[in-house]
Formats: C-alpha cells, sequence, structure tokens
C-alpha cells in the first residue's frame, strides 16, 4: 500500500512538470507573437501616426541645427564642431580640433547643450541619426561644378537611414517635395564627422560629383527631404542641412 501512494504522488509530480512545461511554451509563443506584431508596426502605422513622426523628425532636426548655429555664433569654427558624446559607445565623433572645454561640443552642457533623442522603433527601427561632413548638396550652399568636387565646399549634414516609408513621404508633404518619395543619393554611407570635411565615401543629393547639375531634380536647393536610396539597401532616408557651405 506504501509503494502505491509513493507511485500515485510519483506519477502526480510528473504530470505537474509536465503542465508547467507546456505552460512555457505557450508563454514562449505568445512573446514570439506579441515581438512579430511590434516588429511588423514599424512597417504598418496609421497615417496620423506618420504624420506626427514626421513632424517629430522635422522638429528636432530644427533643434540640432539651432544648436549648430548658436555654437557658429559663438565662435566654433566649422572644424571645431564635435558630435561626440558618451552614448555613442565609439569614437568615430572623436573631433581632435574640437577645445578641450566642450564648448563646441553639440550634446555637452557647455556647448550647445542639445538632447541627444534616439528614433522610435516605429520610424527607422531605433537606428541611430547620423552626422556627416561628407555630402554633397546640390544647389545648397555653393552650387558651382568644379567648386563641389573639392572638400571645401561638402556640407554638414545630420540624417536618418531607414525611416519608415510613410513617414518620409508624410516629411515631404509638409516640405513640399514631389514625388512624394524621389529616388536619390546613390547607397548613402558617408564618413561620420570628426572634424574633417572629407571626400572621402562622399555622397551626394541631387546628383553625383561627375554629373551635370540639374535643378529639375526634386530635391535640387532642398535643405532638407527624405528620399529612397539609389542603390544599396535602397532605405528610406531623411537628411538635414546644419551648414551649407
Amino acid at each position: 500500500m506504501k509503494i502505491q501512494k509513493q507511485s500515485e504522488r510519483q506519477s502526480e509530480s510528473g504530470s505537474l512538470l509536465v503542465y508547467i512545461l507546456i505552460a512555457v511554451a505557450l508563454f514562449a509563443a505568445l512573446a514570439m507573437a506579441v515581438a512579430r506584431d511590434e516588429r511588423g508596426s514599424t512597417q504598418d502605422i496609421s497615417s496620423q501616426q506618420a504624420k506626427i513622426y514626421a513632424s517629430e523628425i522635422l522638429d528636432y532636426a530644427n533643434v540640432i541645427g539651432d544648436a549648430v548655429s548658436e555654437l557658429r555664433l559663438g565662435g566654433c569654427a566649422a572644424e571645431d564642431l564635435s558630435f561626440d558624446a558618451t552614448f555613442w559607445g565609439h569614437g568615430d565623433y572623436l573631433n581632435a580640433n574640437s577645445p578641450a572645454d566642450k564648448s563646441c561640443h553639440v550634446f555637452d552642457s557647455a556647448g550647445g547643450a542639445a538632447k541627444y533623442v534616439t528614433p522610435s522603433d516605429d520610424i527607422n527601427g531605433g537606428t541611430d541619426w547620423e552626422f556627416s561632413g561628407s555630402v554633397h548638396l546640390y544647389g545648397v550652399g555653393t552650387t558651382d561644378a568644379v567648386a563641389l568636387a573639392t572638400a571645401p565646399y561638402l556640407d554638414l549634414v545630420m540624417y536618418l537611414p531607414g525611416v519608415n516609408e510613410s513617414i518620409c513621404a508624410e516629411i515631404n508633404e509638409k516640405l513640399g517635395i514631389k514625388p512624394s518619395v524621389p529616388t536619390d543619393g546613390g547607397d548613402m554611407n558617408p564618413l561620420r564627422f570628426a572634424g574633417v570635411f572629407s571626400v572621402v565615401s562622399q555622397d551626394s543629393v541631387s546628383g553625383s560629383v561627375a554629373a551635370t547639375i540639374d535643378s529639375s531634380q526634386p530635391l535640387y536647393g532642398k535643405t532638407s527631404g527624405c528620399f529612397q536610396e539609389e542603390s544599396g539597401g535602397k532605405r528610406h532616408i531623411f537628411y538635414h542641412t546644419l551648414l551649407a557651405r
């Protein structure tokens, strides 16, 4: 009789373990389904959400632009500007030209005092903003074709890669750019700005350095805009001019 009761308890314990394992499996499946839904939301957002995100992007670009302008008015040379900050986790933005007191640092309280805001997953999957001095913006700043091929006339821009297409279209709607999402810019991978305007890994918007400048291009002369890369990953890219040269 004692052996039978012990066997029954073991059987009950075994059954309980099975139920626990089934519950764990169901919870894991539910978590994966929720995660898939959340990832899918970056591709499928409402028109109203797209408008809100578009406004947020444009407003933030203006905030950073204002910070850069204030630093320039305060005496910071273009080459002194620094986007270096501890939150990056890498040294690509470390500018040896920038004053040690960080008075020309965009994201430091001693300088521009701008707050860095990470884009939400719905906007572009949470990918960071980028800042580059290796981009030609045609029709912005110096427009001479020969001058555009040299480093002194590269522009300082901030850009956001991987923007949701609907948000990209809403940005251009607000800026009066047609078509809603033009293709442009080749494969956008310019160097991060560290105090040097470099023709190495340079990119252009509305034309290549070797091409004839075409003022009929949708983004020609536009200080801000959103486009789809013509090659590479064909991502949607938002850009904003911080300093036209």
